[in-house]
């Protein structure tokens, strides 16, 4: 025989008695324990007691099953002080044989806890726990001892249930206890720590990863909480959903690329599964008027199969930027304009699902605690995700610009002249070190990557970037992205050391300024820097101080740094109607700014030749005599 403490959040305690081997727990009726919440599956866990211990067992639930605040991924040993995380629930269990016996007869020998309990209605060798070392058979009960209030336990590591109730030195200080709960309870309030109230699982519809679920996915948050009046009804087609795939053995895939077909027949069947749902909550007169069962039916599978609501705009070829701002928002960037999606999730829990899928189709897996978690996708796309600790969920998925090709078609766009684009081919064949400012970090990518296609043919460019910007097929071209251990400081030094021809970094923002700059100054014969600045004057005050932060230097040394680094300097600006422009190009040769195009209002060139044009002619490029009129 044993009870039940159930401890709801904001609630009074109540113990409920048992007097079989096995207990269920959820949210409907047939339940032995009910837990009236929307954060409670139907068929929740199961208490299963053998051979004196208690058995923890999660049922598939949508919200998982914690024990000391850590989710369980299959079948555990607990104790009576060890506290059980259900939805909004905390649950503690109680051998009632056992203080039966110590209040009785105190001296005499320990009988099984369960010696009189029914046989355990199924077979259970999957019950019992995978442990590495398993505890020990139940010791001989010690000489009693005065009796005292067990502490709560840090882990959930199995430990005997005997050793756990000493036995008291008089029979009867340790009666069952009453109707409230024990000591122990009490002391915790009811807004529970760190142990999550309403926790988020990971994902439910992969079967194949119960065993090791993705630490990302075990996160607090609201549920159902992206769709309104509809968050309740699309909680609940989502645990269906999930239950008609484990009834039917079939899965959803735990990683998923853009584009990636998903089996059509799973898909049918499970649409099928929540249009039949959706009938009998209709039929029930809960789903709220006006609502689209057919928009709401895709919206759950595709939440399920594949990646919700992004999926289309990822398959959208002119989407250069998704932004998923929670649930509720959805923005999407074309041609440079952002303007939000009449489209949502679920819940925040489906946002963080569908973000764990992109990242394991990235190889990555979030350590558990992570705040944010950054991955690329094999086509450059960058995948930024801030978890719900640091008030998420938010994703940005940031795809490599289309390249342009070369500096023809950026000519043939109106973004710089021709004169503009046969000066800045020449700066790259003949090995100047140029710096590319502006105000949008894809603009300029887009203006480094068409001078590499213009000028680096035949060349080794090494670059240094994190998103796949860099889109021409260079057969020479290398390219190094930041990693743990190797941040963009490193991957300069070592760039170097790869025998480049032109080093590329497309976008400086911190101490790799003054690797770069010394590189090329050095070594490295010619490359391009890019870095955001409003203004050509701008970009020099940046590139010093950025330069400064990995020596201790006056800013007058590192200014003479950068002005002897860099030979030209290319001013590009982005429009807000999305429109992109060379403003300028300045010659720093000598240190001194001099004007050589302008592109503002009209193109026009100024007249002024830099020094090293000649140089360039000596060395045999060719030069065009009207360039710069």
């Amino acid at each position: 025989m044993f009870a039940v403490v159930i401890n709801e959040k904001g609630g009074q305690p109540r113990r409920q008695e048992f007097n079989k081997s096995e207990v269920t727990i959820g949210r409907v009726q047939g339940n032995d324990i009910i837990l009236p919440k929307q954060n409670v599956s139907k068929r929740h866990s199961r208490v299963v007691v053998k051979d004196g211990k208690f058995i923890i067992v999660d049922l598939k639930s949508t919200n998982g099953t914690y024990v000391n605040g850590r989710k369980i991924a299959s079948p555990m040993v607990i104790k009576p002080s060890d506290k059980i995380y259900i939805g909004d629930f905390i649950l503690s269990v109680e051998n009632i044989d056992e203080a039966i016996d110590a209040a009785d007869s105190p001296m005499s020998a320990p009988a099984p806890a369960v010696a009189a309990a029914a046989p355990i209605s199924e077979p259970l060798p999957q019950i019992e726990p995978p442990r590495a070392k398993p505890a020990p058979p139940p010791p001989p009960r010690p000489k009693p001892v005065p009796a005292a209030p067990t502490p709560i336990a840090a882990t959930p590591a199995p430990v005997p249930a005997a050793p756990i109730r000493p036995e008291p030195v008089q029979a009867r200080p340790l009666p069952p206890p009453p109707a409230p709960a024990p000591a122990p309870l009490p002391a915790r309030p009811a807004p529970a720590p760190v142990a999550p109230a309403r926790p988020a699982p990971a994902p439910k519809l992969v079967p194949a990863e119960v065993a090791t679920p993705a630490p990302m996915a075990q996160i607090s948050m609201p549920i159902g909480d992206g769709g309104g009046e509809l968050g309740p009804v699309m909680v609940e087609l989502h645990e269906q959903l999930s239950e008609f795939l484990d009834r039917h053995d079939l899965r959803s895939p735990s990683a998923y690329l853009p584009g990636q077909p998903v089996d059509e027949g799973t898909w049918h069947r499970a649409e099928g599964a929540v249009r039949d749902a959706l009938r009998s909550i209709e039929a029930s007169g809960r789903l709220p008027t006006g609502a689209d069962p057919a928009a709401i039916a895709s919206t759950v599978v595709s939440e399920a199969l594949a990646l919700g609501p992004i999926t289309a705009l990822l398959d959208d070829a002119g989407v250069q930027r998704i932004l998923v701002n929670g649930a509720q928002r959805i923005y999407a960037t074309r041609n440079g304009r952002t303007e939000p999606v009449p489209a949502r999730f679920s819940g925040n829990l489906q946002v963080v699902q569908v973000a764990d899928r992109l990242l394991r189709a990235a190889g990555v897996h979030a350590a558990a605690g992570s705040q944010f978690v950054e991955a690329y996708l094999p086509d450059g796309a960058r995948v930024h995700v801030a978890l719900p600790h640091v008030g998420g969920p938010f994703v940005t998925i940031e795809r490599p610009s289309v390249a342009g090709g070369d500096l023809a078609a950026l000519v043939d766009r109106d973004v710089l002249s021709r004169n503009m684009a046969g000066f800045l081919e020449l700066t790259v064949r003949a090995g100047r070190r140029v710096v590319v400012a502006g105000n949008d970090t894809d603009t300029r990518a887009e203006l480094i990557d068409a001078m590499l296609g213009s000028g680096a043919a035949g060349l080794r460019v090494v670059a240094v970037e994190g998103s796949g910007r860099l889109g021409n097929a260079h057969g020479h071209l290398v390219t190094l992205t930041s990693a743990p251990g190797a941040d963009p400081a490193t991957l300069v030094q070592n760039a170097v050391k790869m025998r480049p021809d032109r080093l590329v970094v497309v976008d400086c923002r911190g101490p790799e300024a003054f690797h770069a700059l010394s590189a090329l100054l050095g070594g490295v014969d010619g490359g391009i820097l890019g870095i955001a600045a409003d203004s050509p004057d701008d970009a020099v005050l940046r590139l010093v101080r950025l330069a400064g932060l990995a020596l201790h230097a006056s800013d007058d040394r590192v200014e003479q740094l950068v002005r002897e680094a860099a030979d030209v300097l290319v001013h590009v600006v982005r429009y807000a109607d999305g429109r992109a422009r060379v403003a300028r190009i300045i010659d720093l040769d000598g240190g001194e700014m001099q004007e050589i195009f302008s592109g503002l209002g009209v193109f026009r060139a100024t007249g002024h030749v830099p020094r090293f044009v000649g140089e360039a002619q000596n060395l045999g490029h060719t030069v065009d005599a009207n360039l710069f009129r």
